[in-house]
């Protein structure tokens, strides 16, 4: 299940702030963004819903562990098909 440390704001086309979820699968892991979808709607307001989901085997990481949440912006705003987007601290 997506953590909010799993989850960016992107700038949408109706709504200011739209949420981006970057799943990480474990290595035999499979699961479709249908089903991540239904866990969130069953878990979370409608509102709070990310409106993408990328699943991947991996995540960028910075040289001292850390998840690189910069490149995942880029990746969030070229699949909303932005050029910007805001900063989730």
């Amino acid at each position: 299940m997506p953590g909010p440390e799993n989850v960016l704001r992107c700038l949408g086309d109706y709504f200011q702030e739209v949420g981006h979820a970057f799943v990480l699968l474990e290595p035999e892991g499979n699961i479709s963004t249908e089903k991540l979808r239904l866990i969130c709607n069953e878990k979370l307001a409608n509102y709070k819903i990310p409106k993408k989901f990328n699943v991947q085997r991996s995540l960028p990481m910075l040289p001292v562990g850390k998840i690189d949440k910069q490149v995942l912006k880029k990746m969030a705003a070229a699949s909303h098909g932005k050029n910007d987007n805001k900063n989730s601290g």
